[in-house]
């Protein structure tokens, strides 16, 4: 019975072993892939930045960086997330600036209706997986449920990998060996090129609102970390809100509240508003759907932004005509 438990015991070791070893040679091959949004933004270090952009598919999608520094010569970023709410663009901020020791200049924060109120029609998908790895830092400790798996994904990665197998899958393993990326490229930015044809839906808020929202507290407060982590490193930060389709009747009975009550926290944190929620919003042919906008309307809108820029003088190279 002893020969055979100490035979148990040693065969156990051995495989748990293997799993470690395998979990680690993983992380290390899936940390260097560059076509994941997230880990291209983690190998960015000690990087300065004169701009960047930061919010969902609202800012990934609708602002090119690429455009932006044609015009003024800078060197921006767009680390925008699909889907992303206050929470996890917190966590993406903090892990750029003092984990990766990244600079940025002036920071561009996206505030919508969507993030700021809850049982919206917005999906927020759950990123933790991406932050497991540095769960012994207290900031982001303090950004997951007290009853998580971070220390078990953390120390036996390859737990991780077999329940987020539809992340960390065989097509991002290979890519994983691909040093160029798309992100380089674009930097950052994710312009909707291919699209079914732009069709308004009619009463979009019976379908998916509670009337009168309220402003959620608890998206407020992680609000306010985002701007503390701006003062923290010494960063400018900006409101903006992107277009909506015809937003006066097709979302803001939803949200009466929504511009007033941003532009006096913006006017309690001392922080400009830049506001392009209605800006060509009644030209279907700028918009992918309901609260996007192809690539056509995203050009239009940053060249917006452009000129908000050059209006309060946030470079000294001034932007001509566009």
């Amino acid at each position: 019975m002893k020969k055979f438990v100490k035979k148990f015991v040693k065969i156990s070791l051995i495989f748990i072993g293997l799993f470690i070893i395998i979990g680690y040679s993983l992380k290390y091959q899936f940390d260097k892939d560059n076509s994941d949004k997230f880990i291209w933004l983690r190998n960015i270090k000690k990087t300065n930045f004169d701009y960047a952009f930061i919010g969902s598919s609202r800012t990934l999608n609708m602002v090119d960086i690429n455009l932006i520094d044609s015009i003024y010569g800078t060197n921006g970023i767009n680390i925008g997330m699909g889907g992303s709410d206050f929470r996890t663009l917190y966590m993406i901020l903090y892990t750029f600036l003092d984990i990766q020791e990244n600079n940025i200049n002036d920071l561009y924060i996206q505030v919508d209706p969507f993030m700021l109120y809850k049982d919206s029609i917005y999906n927020k998908p759950n990123y933790d997986y991406y932050f497991y790895s540095f769960i012994n830092d207290k900031n982001i400790n303090s950004c997951f449920p007290k009853n998580n798996n971070a220390l078990i994904y953390k120390y036996f990665p390859i737990i991780k990998y077999i329940e987020f197998n539809k992340v960390y899958n065989l097509t991002h393993f290979i890519r994983s060996f691909n040093s160029s990326s798309v992100w380089d490229e674009s930097k950052g930015s994710s312009l909707i090129y291919n699209h079914l044809p732009f069709k308004p839906v009619n009463n979009q808020i019976d379908k998916h609102h509670k009337k009168h929202l309220v402003l959620n507290f608890e998206d407020k407060e992680l609000l306010s970390k985002i701007i503390g982590l701006c003062r923290n490193f010494n960063i400018q930060p900006t409101f903006y809100s992107a277009p909506i389709f015809n937003y006066q009747i097709s979302y803001k009975p939803s949200y009466p509240k929504f511009e007033d009550e941003i532009n006096i926290l913006s006017d309690s944190l001392d922080i400009k508003y830049l506001n392009f929620m209605e800006y060509n919003n009644n030209n279907e042919s700028f918009f992918k759907d309901m609260i996007h906008t192809n690539v056509k309307g995203s050009i239009e809108l940053t060249k917006a932004i452009i000129k908000a820029l050059k209006h309060n003088n946030v470079y000294k190279e001034q932007a001509g005509d566009l």
